[in-house]
């Protein structure tokens, strides 16, 4: 009794100090000043939203922010946002006098389901073997590390932490119920799987895998095989129609895959059709004639039926899965942890003890053992899962999300079996202390030196970000649609990369954002090879500033846009994949002949690619500081402005040069144009500068030079213009020196 006593309370300091290490991240993050405790887009999207509920006091029927001028219904399923928003007045309700900031409180979640998912592994250990020292490793191999970094790091309020809760929480009550066949399971896991509807659009995905493993247990003569069909069955056909009535209640009406409504129900209530099928074949190898020939029909009218409901859901989740789009290759979450050509690179060694730690060489071991039974009987559903995890994240880095603290698990069964295997060459008990200190503590340090490193290196803004941010925010115009029902007046362009950040930190809407929501306009401005063709564009998507920074965008990537900027018949908003991509018909396009080139590495005023003179109507207002004035900053930022007209009369036909010298931070560059006169000498200059501007580290000088030709003489003059002339387009008359 004594003994229990102990190993509980050991199993309960070492979980509470795992508890300790997830909540970490909030001690690391805060380093990061303000604001600025998260980098993940998607969080930013969703604390975002979650701010503008709580200060509109509803939850916005629109956004308006993510790739404006679009102005798209928000129909992201409702749990997340409704747990975040009702958590947060819960809060002050109970405390109206806290001073807490809404997002540090929502903030707390992720890090505190990753424990409890940490937790249920412990006592699903517990559960089925009985055993202190088994549950003890496991328990004590529970340490965050990159995987629970992608779910559970502090403020990462995205719904992946909600995704791996509920699939966990769904595969134990399956093997519970395979285990002991109680009913409540069944309520447990409809519940759960309409939660996980409810939470995420992408549920079919993880149902299409419940699917195949039951096909894999028929398959297999499993001993679980109705159960683990009875129960997969029921929860998906109870869930899609809980579903149903949640949406009928909720009026909507939408059925595409890429967002929440009658798709993700649907398709599940399909796939429940077929595990319901399934369990109407007799095991393989004993088939009658009679039976094949009523069954084959079924089972080619099944998929061709599905797939001429859903042809376009499933054309776009097949694109998104196979990644067969080069845009979809190029991000990092969705690229593979190996592959064939860099397993020739040691870097992809790094990389993948970066996620998996130990389990990378121990893999083999938790496939082929089980330690105290652990994995017998029905308990070989929770390995299935992990294999099948795994092998995913191989596929994909973005199903470690899915795996969470199964890496852990797996590396603590892996551990555990050599430990067990080495004890028993030598039975004698009064040894087995000293031989656990010496063979696990090792172990169990090189587990948490692989693991929590990872979590706690996190991210931190650099100074030119945070200053960024908070310029954007306090030094251009407020815009309408944050805090009230307006309709904002303008919007930032950016590379997608940038967008949920320009949106949450400078609170500002944004042609692009990292949903690739608006890519087409983006790529339209970006690829631009004339003056002319930028103002169309950013006059009609009513861009004021545009955000450029020293990214470095692969040629085939350019030559992408170039082509998805010609593609017909493609929406503004919304992205479309493009897996027909002929990069061979594209070969001549280079990014220094793009606009954003021509931003980026020569300030709108030097000459590069297809720009040969300075912008009429683009200035910068803000750089980052210049390490040198032979490094270019990393961020510049440029406003779209009416221009100021400079006119005069010279000689007809003659030429005429305008300049105005400028510094942007440490780079002195001079503003130079010229034009010819008309037949009756008159000449006009839009430009884009004021003078004795002095903000945002640009600076220029305190009036325009001009030079022309009148009589045959060499004539000099000067021109000085404001703010309000910059802005509203004024015209001006040079005055002539005298």
């Amino acid at each position: 009794m004594v003994r229990n006593a102990g190993f509980k309370l050991v199993t309960c300091i070492v979980l509470i100090s795992c508890l300790a290490l997830y909540f970490s991240s909030f001690f690391f993050q805060n380093q990061n000043p303000g604001r600025f405790q998260v980098e993940d887009p998607d969080s930013l999207l969703f604390l975002r939203l979650f701010e503008q509920t709580l200060l509109r006091g509803e939850k916005p029927a629109f956004d308006e922010y993510s790739s404006f001028p679009g102005r798209l219904p928000i129909i992201y399923p409702p749990l997340h946002m409704a747990l975040m928003v009702h958590l947060s007045l819960f809060f002050f309700y109970l405390f109206p006098e806290s001073a807490v900031a809404p997002e540090y409180i929502v903030g707390a979640l992720p890090p505190l389901i990753g424990w409890l998912i940490c937790c249920v592994f412990a006592w699903f250990t517990w559960k089925k073997t009985k055993s202190q020292g088994l549950t003890l490793v496991i328990s004590a191999c529970m340490v965050p590390g990159a995987v629970a970094g992608m779910n559970s790091w502090f403020m990462r309020v995205d719904y992946h932490f909600l995704n791996n809760f509920f699939i966990w929480l769904w595969i134990f009550s399956s093997w519970k119920f395979c285990e002991a066949g109680k009913k409540a399971l069944l309520v447990v896991g409809a519940l759960v799987s309409a939660s996980f509807i409810l939470t995420w659009s992408g549920t079919p995905l993880f149902y299409g895998f419940v699917c195949l493993y039951v096909f894999f247990l028929w398959l297999g003569k499993s001993s679980f095989f109705e159960r683990f069909a009875q129960y997969s069955y029921s929860s998906m056909v109870i869930a899609s129609f809980l579903v149903f009535l949640f949406l009928i209640s909720s009026g909507n009406n939408s059925f595409s895959m890429a967002s929440f409504g009658w798709f993700q129900p649907s398709i599940i209530l399909l796939g429940a059709l077929c595990v319901r099928l399934t369990l109407a074949f007799p095991p393989p190898g004993s088939f009658d004639l009679t039976f094949v020939k009523k069954i084959i029909p079924l089972i080619l009218a099944l998929p061709v039926m599905i797939f001429f409901i859903f042809n376009e859901q499933i054309t776009q989740g097949i694109a998104f899965f196979g990644k067969n789009d080069l845009l979809m290759q190029s991000i990092s979450e969705l690229k593979p942890l190996m592959s064939i050509d860099s397993i020739i690179n040691p870097a992809w060694l790094i990389n993948a003890m970066k996620y998996l730690g130990l389990l990378l060489f121990l893999w083999p071991v938790f496939l082929t053992s089980s330690p105290r039974g652990i994995f017998d009987g029905e308990a070989r559903i929770i390995r299935d899962w992990c294999l099948l995890f795994l092998t995913l994240s191989v596929y994909s880095l973005r199903f470690f999300r899915w795996f969470g603290a199964g890496v852990n698990f797996a590396a603590g069964v892996a551990i555990y079996s050599i430990f067990a295997a080495i004890v028993s060459r030598n039975p004698n008990r009064n040894l087995l202390n000293i031989r656990a200190a010496v063979l696990l503590i090792p172990l169990l340090l090189t587990n948490f030196l692989l693991n929590f490193p990872y979590f706690i290196r996190g991210f931190h803004f650099s100074k030119d970000q945070v200053e960024l941010y908070e310029w954007i925010r306090t030094q251009t115009p407020i815009t309408g649609g944050y805090i009230d029902s307006n309709r904002p007046e303008y919007c930032f362009f950016c590379y997608w990369g940038e967008g949920n950040r320009i949106n949450f930190y400078g609170q500002r809407p944004t042609l692009v954002n990292n949903t690739i929501i608006g890519y087409k306009k983006m790529a339209q401005i970006l690829t631009s090879e004339s003056e002319s063709e930028v103002y169309s564009f950013l006059n009609k998507y009513s861009v004021r500033y545009l955000l450029a920074d020293q990214r470095n965008i692969p040629e085939n990537i350019v030559r992408y846009q170039y082509a998805y900027k010609e593609r017909a018949n493609v929406p503004d908003d919304f992205y479309s994949f493009f897996p027909d991509f002929d990069e061979s018909k594209f070969m001549e396009k280079k990014f220094e002949n793009t606009f954003f080139s021509w931003l980026a590495d020569c300030c709108a005023i030097k000459k590069t690619g297809k720009f040969e003179s300075p912008a009429s109507r683009l200035r910068m207002v803000y750089s980052a500081s210049q390490i040198d004035r032979f490094t270019g900053p990393e961020f510049m930022v440029y406003e779209f402005v009416a221009g100021a007209k400079i006119s005069g009369s010279a000689d007809p036909y003659s030429k005429v040069d305008l300049s105005l010298g400028c510094q942007f931070d440490k780079t002195l560059v001079l503003y130079k144009r010229e034009v010819i006169s008309d037949e009756n000498g008159r000449f006009e200059f839009t430009v884009p500068y004021s003078n004795q501007f002095n903000s945002g580290r640009v600076v220029t000088d305190d009036f325009y030079k001009l030079s022309w030709k009148s009589s045959g003489k060499e004539r000099k003059g000067k021109c000085l213009v404001t703010e309000k002339d910059v802005l509203n387009g004024k015209i001006l008359l040079v005055k002539e020196l005298e």
